[in-house]
């Protein structure tokens, strides 16, 4: 039981507007708890990678991009990634990381080469300096009969340098253009060449740009209908004019916030009961 409270008076409108204003800015500030207690925790699943058209980057190759992922089966599934432990890259086969997927024998191919992590300082040695022009090309390079995969699947993560933690990865790819999940036919043959392309949305990587050595970044997938050919992914400075990446706050700018919503209704409520205090004195 709480003591020390009167009871039993009528509140006035001005008191129950400053009782909600409280109310609100305490909501606030248990929300930014919960947002800061699940990036604390081992991944946060934020925003996602969209379908954005064809890129033609033809004659360019993998000398001009970043490779970031290759995965190859001939049996009609690829599914595999590449993360950080630390100290150095590991492959996995499945979203949660778990699985070895490398090789000899793993869908992951050509660790070290074509499947590697880089950190936020390489993406902005090679022109990726924010979120939104940080792009990933999905390049297709399938033969035979019905050339083409259907991607279920694909997700950036984002590991702390200095330890490994896998602080964020992207939810289920999105999009229409082409639908993702769904087909995604042969475009061009040949690895590093034409492509589909992805951007961010509803993703902040502010943090990780601003740190740019601390943060190192990676990439799984998931395709299916896939005989021969290895399919390859890799990042690519774009200019983001479609499905461009809204501003995502962050825990610090919503608790600044909410520190200021609170601040705001102390002094509303002060001025009310001073007033109360000289009507009554009257």
């Amino acid at each position: 039981m709480i003591t020390g409270l009167k009871t039993g008076g009528k509140r006035g409108p001005s008191s129950t507007l400053v009782g909600k204003m409280i109310a609100f800015v305490f909501f606030v500030i248990v929300g930014v708890g919960v947002v800061a207690t699940a990036e604390a925790g081992p991944i946060t699943i934020q925003g996602t990678l969209v379908s954005d058209g064809t890129r033609d980057f033809t004659g360019a190759g993998f000398g001009v991009v970043l490779p970031v992922l290759t995965l190859q089966n001939s049996q009609g599934n690829e599914m595999g990634g590449i993360g950080w432990t630390g100290s150095t890259d590991f492959s996995f086969d499945t979203v949660t990381g778990t699985g070895t997927g490398g090789d000899p024998d793993g869908v992951v191919k050509d660790q070290g080469v074509h499947s590697r992590t880089y950190s936020f300082q390489d993406l902005i040695n090679a022109g990726i300096t924010s979120t939104n022009n940080l792009g990933l090309v999905f390049n297709v390079n399938e033969t035979g009969a019905n050339p083409g995969t259907t991607l279920l699947d694909v997700r950036i993560g984002v590991y702390q340098a200095n330890n490994g933690s896998w602080v964020l990865q992207t939810g289920t790819c999105s999009g229409s253009n082409p639908t993702c999940p769904g087909p995604f036919p042969v475009t061009q043959q040949g690895q590093g060449g034409d492509g589909y392309l992805f951007v961010l949305n509803g993703v902040n990587l502010a943090t990780y740009f601003a740190n740019p050595t601390a943060y190192r970044i990676g990439l799984w997938a998931n395709i299916t209908g896939t005989d021969d050919g290895p399919e390859d992914f890799y990042f690519q400075s774009v200019v983001c004019t479609t499905n461009c990446n809204p501003p995502v706050p962050e825990p610090t700018s919503l608790a600044l916030f909410g520190s200021g919503l609170f601040a705001a209704a102390s002094a509303v409520y002060r001025r009310r009961r001073l007033v109360a205090a000289r009507v009554a004195a009257k």
